[in-house]
């Protein structure tokens, strides 16, 4: 530092310049202050939207599937002609149903997970969507074989988006609240 009277250099901590005995002024460094804004809390009406609805509908509409493939009620009156033509349908419908009724049970269990804030829930719910995208994928693809046609219509891509689109919303989501998840 220098004297700001005559410009010799003047050792730090010094009150007086040595060569001309002015007053040095002592300058005091401080840290830049940061304005901090505190964070806007993460919403949650998504989680709310998921444990209150989503799961309870999946889990829902997964055990009527089921019922019906297992039942052969998909096919309404011409299920016996249909596996009578198909009857490795027959088979491919007893194993979808029960996969279906699983993944209702499945879904189900899941939702109590998220509720309770579990640790391992939202690992459990990709999961679940993960299994249902691959059950709708299988189950046609098994259903093409057997029927010598494909089986992939308007509402089975509209179900394969819908899962692939929940998963990519519920990784985002859920991968910002993963400090929720502790227990």
């Amino acid at each position: 530092m220098n004297c700001q009277s005559c410009g010799s250099e003047v050792m730090e901590g010094a009150a007086f310049c040595p060569n001309c005995g002015a007053a040095v002024e002592q300058v005091v460094k401080t840290a830049p202050v940061i304005q901090q804004t505190p964070e806007k809390p993460l919403g949650m009406k998504w989680f709310k939207f998921t444990i209150y609805f989503q799961l309870f509908a999946c889990a829902l509409i997964n055990f009527y599937n089921g019922l019906m493939m297992v039942t052969g009620a998909q096919y309404g009156a011409a299920a016996a002609g249909v596996y009578a033509n198909f009857p490795t349908l027959k088979f491919i419908d007893l194993g979808m149903g029960g996969l279906s009724i699983a993944l209702a049970a499945f879904s189900l269990y899941t939702r109590f997970q998220l509720a309770g804030f579990k640790k391992h829930a939202p690992q459990l719910m990709y999961s679940m969507l993960v299994l249902n995208l691959v059950y709708i994928v299988a189950f046609n693809v098994l259903a093409s074989v057997v029927l010598h046609t494909s089986t992939f219509d308007a509402r089975t891509y509209g179900n394969i988006t819908g899962a692939a689109l929940l998963l990519i919303i519920d990784v985002i989501y859920f991968g910002n609240r993963a400090d929720l998840f502790k227990e």
